[in-house]
C-alpha cells in the first residue's frame, strides 16, 4: 500500500545505444511522481555502484559489454516503477546510424545524399550509383550539383569500410521532377 503521493511513472524510456569500443554512451530515462524521486540504474540486472541520476554515462566501453541490458529503477514514498531496457551494442566494424534518403529534384538543382556511421577509426566511404563506385566520392555526403534528365531514377548507396569490416547502406533513387514543356502553343 502506498505511503503518500503518486508512484512514479516513467514518462521517457531509455533508448539502446550503438557505440564504439572504448568510447563512453549515455542513457536517460524521465519520470514523474511525487518527489523526491531516487534513482538507481542497472545492468543486466545488477545495481551499479554510484549510478543514482535520471542520466547514466558508462565508462569506456568493452565488447564485453555488447548485448548488455540498461534499466533503472525510480523511487519515492509511494513506491518505486522500473524502466524498459535498453540494449547496448559495441561495435568495432562500421554501423550506418543514418540511410541517405530518396531525393525529388527539380532539373539542374542539386541532389544531396548522405550516412552517418560509427565504428573503429579510420572510416572509408565509397559512394556508388546503380551498383557502380563512382570515382572520387568518398565523404559521408554525395553530392550531385546539378541533376539532369538522365539522373532520373538513378539508385545511389554507400559502403562504409574500416579495418574490422564494411556495412553497406540502404540505397536512394533520385528522382527529377521536370518542369511540363508546351509543345504546342495556342493559336
Amino acid at each position: 500500500v502506498p505511503e503518500d503521493g503518486t508512484v512514479p511513472q516513467v514518462t521517457v524510456q531509455p533508448g539502446s545505444q550503438i557505440v564504439v569500443e572504448g568510447q563512453s554512451t549515455t542513457f536517460n530515462v524521465t519520470a514523474t511522481g511525487t518527489l523526491p524521486l531516487s534513482y538507481q540504474w542497472q545492468k543486466n540486472d545488477i545495481k551499479i555502484t554510484g549510478a543514482t541520476g535520471a542520466s547514466y554515462m558508462t565508462p569506456p566501453v568493452t565488447l564485453a559489454d555488447n548485448g548488455a541490458i540498461f534499466r533503472c529503477v525510480v523511487t519515492n514514498s509511494a513506491g518505486k516503477v522500473v524502466s524498459a531496457g535498453a540494449s547496448l551494442t559495441v561495435t568495432l566494424v562500421p554501423v550506418i546510424t543514418v540511410h541517405p534518403s530518396d531525393q525529388l529534384v527539380m532539373d539542374g538543382q542539386a541532389a544531396i545524399f548522405s550516412v552517418t556511421v560509427v565504428g573503429a577509426a579510420p572510416l572509408s566511404y565509397q559512394w556508388q550509383r546503380d551498383g557502380l563506385d563512382i570515382p572520387g566520392a568518398n565523404e559521408p555526403s554525395y553530392v550531385i550539383p546539378a541533376a539532369i534528365l538522365a539522373d532520373n531514377g538513378a539508385i545511389f548507396r554507400c559502403v562504409v569500410r574500416n579495418t574490422s569490416g564494411e556495412a553497406v547502406s540502404n540505397a536512394a533513387t533520385l528522382i527529377l521532377n521536370v518542369a511540363p514543356v508546351i509543345l504546342t502553343q495556342p493559336v
